[in-house]
């Protein structure tokens, strides 16, 4: 196989492959690299069934320390299973392997394994050994992030440092997890999908919700990224206590592609940025604002000591942009 240049991953195809030519494949990846140009730091496995997961797994935890993998920092993994394939996940992330073969970086397309599959995964990732502080997952079902993410709400020390989810199902439930993730300074929920009316609302509160006593707690989090979802007036209003609070970190804030957010959301925002002293920079494209909504934002934009970047980007704003300083609001 070839070595790809950075930050390009090396693919690893499980598709038609026979065990006999898969089995060579990690061997020629696990070979001395002879230039650091032939290091993988980015590995990606698609296509794949459990046994060639576990395969794969066990390679990782055997390579050599001067192996093409032994600088691995980055899995990818296209699906995540609750037989062979779940349980090898599981035993690497809790295992005592050497350094240079466990990645910091972990990412999971799809839990074809079930909550089985998610609970094997979150009992990894809570093990004091595990070292991914990077963690991505995708398409998993509310009760699949509850097994996954639930584990680490028990952990002492904060483990993640960035977390993205996209097109995953989110609820109440999300309320019991949350807090754990305070840690984390970048949170992304791209096109995740809120049940219940409610649902969008308790998991913006979740960020400020105290794991003891009463009093709420600020989250470090400091990119939060709500694209693409369902957000409205509601989800809003809870964004915008999480701007007001005294403790917040928070430097950007996207919120793309939510149509329901309208002048009223808009509103709300502003209303929680006049008390915000951190956010350097505010998306809201695609999100169906107009002028009311404009002149909200830009009254509080111009007294505001951080922000610099406000995106409305394909909004309803039209000529009432021209009403305000230059480079203050950036419409299409």
């Amino acid at each position: 196989m070839r070595a790809l240049s950075h930050p390009l991953p090396q693919e690893l195809s499980g598709l038609f492959t026979d065990p006999a030519r898969f089995s060579q494949q990690l061997a020629e990846l696990c070979q001395p690299a002879v230039s650091p140009d032939a290091l993988i730091t980015h590995l990606r496995l698609f296509h794949h069934e459990p046994p060639q997961t576990a395969a794969l797994l066990q390679a990782l935890a055997h390579c050599p320390p001067g192996g093409r993998l032994a600088a691995l920092q980055h899995l990818d993994l296209y699906e995540l299973d609750s037989g062979e394939g779940g349980r090898a996940l599981k035993d690497f992330l809790v295992s005592a392997a050497g350094p240079t073969s466990r990645p910091s970086s972990l990412a999971i397309q799809s839990c074809q394994g079930g909550v089985p599959a998610a609970a094997l995964l979150g009992e990894g990732l809570a093990a004091p050994a595990c070292r991914v502080h990077e963690l991505s997952l995708a398409g998993f079902s509310e009760p699949q992030l509850s097994a996954a993410l639930g584990p680490l709400a028990a952990t002492r020390e904060p483990r993640l440092t960035r977390l993205t989810l996209t097109r995953c199902t989110l609820g109440a439930s999300a309320a019991a997890w949350l807090p754990a993730l305070r840690c984390a300074a970048h949170l992304e929920l791209r096109e995740c999908v809120f049940t219940g009316p409610r649902a969008a609302l308790i998991v913006s509160q979740g960020l400020l919700t105290a794991t003891s006593g009463g009093e709420a707690v600020a989250p470090a989090v400091r990119t939060l990224v709500l694209d693409g979802g369902r957000a409205g007036v509601e989800t809003a209003r809870a964004v915008a206590s999480l701007l007001a609070h005294p403790g917040c970190a928070l430097e950007r804030l996207s919120l793309d592609n939510n149509g329901g957010l309208g002048d009223g959301g808009a509103a709300e925002l502003a209303a929680g940025l006049a008390r915000n002293r951190t956010l350097r920079a505010l998306q809201l494209g695609h999100c169906d604002v107009g002028p009311r909504g404009c002149d909200a934002l830009a009254g509080v934009l111009a007294a505001h000591p951080a922000l610099r970047v406000l995106a409305l980007d394909y909004n309803h704003v039209g000529s009432q942009v021209r009403a305000h300083p230059p480079g203050a609001l950036g419409c299409a």
